[in-house]
């Protein structure tokens, strides 16, 4: 298995049945941005307020369909076929179909024509049929903010949803106070600013952009691993002061600089926080 993030922001996914099951899929989903169409004779009640057909925001449903599922909805938004450059700029048909349905045959059929119509490469989930899932949901964990934080998925692979809900518990009372917020906007804050003073120095590099780049990702690396959880202490001005004078000499040994001498002075008394 290769877990991947995946970017549904703006693409079109269908879900046909909005059940019990449905509604933790949709969830999951609103939160991608996706424009999520729901085919379905019920919704869940809890989702009710989501669903406006006359005007859409990003984080509702884009479409409900309050029916059975026709087979002619899997190509409402296009087939998946671009017919030129500019097409490839729009979604042209579901991204990914989901299917949360108590009858088997039904669902086994959908996901046929689901990959007859749209293309092999569409991605399909049959809830609870392993063999007809190009893919699994695991328990998702966000550590830190929407913007800057961790996203963790625990998955068992379709073995063991609820085992991996309570993996999902334990790992939160170790980590969920952790800053991680601050640990990863100061390492993105570094790296931004690290990336655009280095191109003034590929001269030092004899013109070799690969050899900059590659001098770049190893003193980033040998930062991050110097203060492993402790990022959040980092002073970025003292930081990327020390960039500029390592990037002359072009030296990515860290050992020896005093780990004090990069810290924020506001974290200096805090004390360096352990994981349990």
């Amino acid at each position: 298995m290769l877990q991947l993030s995946h970017k549904l922001e703006g693409k079109h996914v269908l879900l046909v049945g909005c059940g019990e099951v449905g509604y933790t899929r949709v969830l999951k989903l609103l939160p991608t941005k996706c424009k999520l169409t729901i085919v379905s004779p019920e919704i869940h009640p809890k989702l009710a307020t989501l669903v406006d057909n006359e005007k859409y925001e990003v984080g509702q449903i884009y479409k409900y369909l309050a029916r059975p599922f026709k087979e002619d909805d899997l190509v409402m938004y296009g087939n998946n076929q671009a017919q030129s450059i500019e097409d490839l700029e729009k979604p042209c048909g579901f991204h990914m179909v989901f299917t949360c349905l108590p009858d088997l045959e039904l669902s086994r059929n959908i996901y046929q024509m689901t990959k007859l119509k749209l293309g092999t490469g569409t991605l399909c989930n049959v809830a609870d049929q392993p063999p007809l899932c190009d893919f699994y949901f695991g328990a998702n964990l966000r550590l830190g903010d929407e913007k800057y934080g961790l996203s963790i998925m625990i998955s068992s692979e379709g073995m063991s949803p609820r085992f991996t809900a309570l993996f999902k518990k334990e790992l939160m009372k170790t980590y969920g106070e952790w800053p991680v917020k601050e640990c990863v906007e100061k390492l993105n804050d570094v790296r931004e600013q690290v990336r655009k003073i280095s191109e003034e120095y590929v001269s030092a590099f004899d013109d070799d952009r690969a050899q900059l780049i590659k001098f770049r990702m190893e003193w980033l690396k040998a930062l991050t691993d110097k203060f492993g959880t402790q990022c959040y202490r980092l002073d970025v001005k003292k930081v990327i002061a020390l960039f500029q004078s390592m990037i002359k000499s072009k030296e990515v040994n860290l050992d020896k600089i005093p780990e004090e001498t990069l810290i924020d002075d506001e974290t200096q008394n805090l004390g360096q926080l352990s994981i349990a």
